[in-house]
């Protein structure tokens, strides 16, 4: 954009024909070097980023939606969680996350915790969607002044004044389970902790962060 305006003022001083000349190579020139040291910074940030354990495509999506600043950022942060991409560049698309039920394994809590796994009613949850409606769970314990109750999982029918809390990725974060719908319990019992957390927070018009 500066260009013309130096042409003009080269004119106007009644400059060498030359002098311009060189001015023009000269600006390309840095304009080139530019791009070719933008290229540089890009690729290396995406090599980081790849060698980290990203996906490739969500790296090359992260490069074209962010500025570079920004990428070499984040490239130089730590990766929170440890997923395989490996065979993602070659399938085209990000593949980590897809389920093989027959090596998806549902999470405990802990590597060693051993609690039992509680199903909802198989038979109300096929009668609540056979009759076209959406079933709700809700995690409760049987006795809810004993702390150490036992939990127990009971079916909804949603309605309009039904208000209930929507859990994403589950299947991502462990919380799948290919041959039934049951969880372990110590999922089900950090799920109510969190669940309790919002509705308190909710009714207190305040978001709250929480870890359990």
């Amino acid at each position: 954009m500066l260009l013309p305006e130096a042409h003009r003022e080269i004119s106007r001083n009644n400059a060498p024909a030359s002098y311009a000349r060189d001015f023009a190579s000269g600006a390309e020139a840095l304009d080139v070097l530019s791009a070719s040291t933008t290229r540089l910074r890009l690729r290396r940030s995406i090599e980081q980023m790849t060698s980290a354990g990203w996906c490739y495509h969500q790296v090359l999506f992260l490069a074209r939606s962010i500025e570079l600043k920004a990428f070499e950022q984040l490239a130089s942060l730590p990766k929170i969680r440890e997923d395989d991409h490996s065979s993602c560049r070659r399938n085209g698309l990000c593949v980590a996350h897809n389920v093989n039920n027959e090596t998806y394994r549902t999470r405990h809590c802990t590597t060693d915790c051993d609690r039992e796994i509680l199903s909802v009613p198989q038979e109300e949850l096929t009668t609540i969607i056979g009759a076209g409606h959406i079933p709700l769970v809700s995690i409760d314990r049987n006795d809810e002044k004993q702390k150490d109750s036992p939990f127990e999982l009971k079916l909804h029918r949603r309605d309009e004044n039904s208000s209930y809390t929507a859990v994403s990725h589950v299947w991502a974060d462990g919380l799948g389970n290919p041959h039934d719908n049951a969880l372990p319990t110590c999922q089900l019992q950090k799920l109510s902790i969190i669940l309790r957390h919002l509705e308190m927070s909710s009714k207190k018009g305040c978001c709250t962060a929480i870890s359990v």
